[in-house]
């Protein structure tokens, strides 16, 4: 796993908020690890989408369609580099493992960031609010 297991609350929301904005950007095809990342908090049970959205925020990231991580046509340019790396890292899961999960729980986000509104989530338990399909 890449997360830091001694990360504080807070500093996983930072981290997490990282990886959500690189994911929208051209970026994530040189950081192709962090789509791993994603997949393994969008795992992580504990994670509160209203802190999420909060720290995003307070951050002041900024977003604009298309998201290049979830267009299908710029899906190859990250597939190679990541699937060349999943022999070594990723836990051997090859991109096409992950990435459903990853659009589902990033398009959840980006919804609520880009000013639309979603009732829970499909990635995780919050407050017994949503459910998970994996």
């Amino acid at each position: 796993m890449f997360l830091q297991e001694n990360l504080v609350d807070s500093e996983i929301y930072v981290e997490l908020c990282d990886k959500l904005h690189v994911f929208a950007t051209e970026k994530i095809s040189r950081r192709v690890k962090d789509i791993y990342d994603i997949y393994i908090f969008s795992n992580l049970s504990f994670l509160s989408k209203s802190e999420i959205l909060r720290i995003w925020k307070q951050i002041g990231y900024k977003i604009s369609v298309p998201l290049f991580g979830l267009s299908m046509n710029n899906y190859e340019r990250f597939r190679k580099p990541y699937d060349n790396l999943t022999d070594e890292l990723f836990d051997g899961k090859k991109l096409c493992q992950v990435y459903g999960r990853v659009s589902d729980f990033v398009t959840d986000l980006y919804i609520e960031i880009l000013g639309g509104n979603t009732v829970g989530n499909i990635w995780s338990v919050e407050k017994g609010v949503g459910y998970d399909l994996w």
